[in-house]
């Protein structure tokens, strides 16, 4: 016995949304994963950035010795004592 027209078409119209569901579901993984990756590399250039920064206030601290710079005038403020 064959099911009538409509329901035929009900069942396609089904495995139809199923599959573009399962497609966009692929697509917004995609995009997580490329998200997820950049996120990484920023974290990455971030922790570059601080190492940079660290060794260059060495340098500060090897030429003007221990002490803070006011970073609105770039003064450098030796540490007392």
């Amino acid at each position: 016995m064959k099911l009538k027209e409509n329901q035929i078409e009900k069942l396609k119209e089904f495995q139809q949304k199923s599959s573009q569901l399962s497609f966009e579901i692929g697509e917004l993984t995609r995009q997580q994963w490329n998200i997820e990756m950049m996120i990484q590399k920023g974290k990455e250039l971030i922790d570059e950035l601080s190492k940079e920064q660290d060794s260059f206030l060495r340098e500060i601290e090897e030429e003007y010795g221990k002490g803070s710079i006011n970073m609105e005038n770039f003064e450098f403020t030796p540490q007392e004592g």
